[in-house]
């Protein structure tokens, strides 16, 4: 996808190209780390912080092997240093009383003519018929849960539980139709994936609900 985004004759915005780029920097860190060969040094609670101490490390003209040769940099094309950007501040407010209750109320500066009587406005009984089925409708909104997998933080599986959730929400809305697409894409994966929601289909095996 990101070939044809970026490719020279389709043409893409000057951001989305960088945004691609980062993505590339990104999976290559992710690998290194993997095979345990990034430095101490490349790390970062950001990903503007963990991409410029990658940059910092290899350099700015470090291209990924993989990386699509509509993506590459180059010196007549490069990818510059990613600028320090500086979180905002994080402040725990304390649980206190209610801002409404401490501020004193205004008095009214409004003055009644003498003599006259406040008129209160009555509904008709269909306005309050409407109200109460608005109000039903509002108390009682369907249920929207979803299956999906539990997410933890000891493999931190969670990329891998968002993709395969996507995709058998994708699978479920015509089962035979795309369990045939993704055998014909890819049968040893995509293929396996598709056998696996049938038989969580069938009852056999278990997704389990968030």
């Amino acid at each position: 996808m990101s070939t044809i985004l970026a490719s020279p004759e389709v043409g893409c915005a000057k951001y989305l190209r960088q945004e691609l780029r980062e993505q590339e920097l990104l999976d290559e860190i992710t690998r290194l780390r993997y095979e345990g060969s990034l430095p101490p040094c490349v790390v970062g609670y950001t990903r503007n912080s963990l991409i410029r101490n990658f940059q910092n490390w290899k350099g700015t003209a470090y291209v990924p092997e993989k990386t699509d040769a509509s993506l590459r940099w180059s010196e007549s094309d490069p990818m510059d240093i990613l600028p320090v950007v500086t979180d905002s501040p994080w402040q725990i407010i304390k649980r206190g009383k209610d801002k409404k209750a401490e501020q004193p109320k205004k008095a009214s500066t409004f003055v009644p003519a003498k003599g006259s009587v406040a008129v209160k406005h009555k509904l008709d009984d269909d306005d309050e018929i409407n109200i109460k089925k608005k109000s039903k409708k509002i108390l009682k909104p369907k249920s929207s849960i979803k299956l999906g997998l539990q997410w933890d933080g000891i493999n931190y599986s969670c990329a891998y539980d968002s993709l395969f959730v996507i995709l058998y929400h994708i699978w479920n809305i015509d089962p035979s139709r795309w369990t045939t697409n993704f055998t014909e894409i890819n049968q040893d994966y995509l293929g396996a994936l598709a056998a696996g929601f049938n038989k969580v289909l069938e009852g056999t095996l278990t997704l389990r609900v968030l």
